[in-house]
């Protein structure tokens, strides 16, 4: 044993660098799409989980509205945010579409 852990440690192995690859997976049938009634449904606080969302992600909900109205994707939006009655169709499918990413409980991260 006292000789091994005098010899010198050989370099490890260099593998080339692969990117990572991020793949989602639905997660025992979960749905991969949010539907405006999921969103709207109540969390455990009586809070909509759009509400939940919105709160938790305030800066990236703020980035998506951004991107949506320089955009022109979004002719009109409401000035407060929040009024989710407000929203158009269309506009209600990129928000489930937006919300959906933040929602999803697991994401897989594949390398190499």
């Amino acid at each position: 044993i006292g000789r091994s852990l005098a010899m010198s440690i050989p370099p490890p192995f260099r593998a080339p660098h692969i990117p990572g690859l991020t793949v989602l997976i639905p997660h025992l049938r979960e749905d991969i799409l949010s539907r405006r009634e999921d969103l709207f449904s109540g969390h455990e606080s009586g809070v909509p989980l759009i509400d939940w969302v919105r709160v938790r992600y305030r800066d990236e909900f703020d980035a998506f509205v951004a991107r949506m109205r320089e955009g022109g994707f979004w002719k009109t939006c409401p000035e407060d945010l929040g009024h989710w009655s407000e929203y158009s169709d269309e506009q209600w499918q990129a928000i489930c579409m937006w919300a959906s990413m933040r929602l999803q409980t697991l994401w897989r991260t594949v390398t190499g």
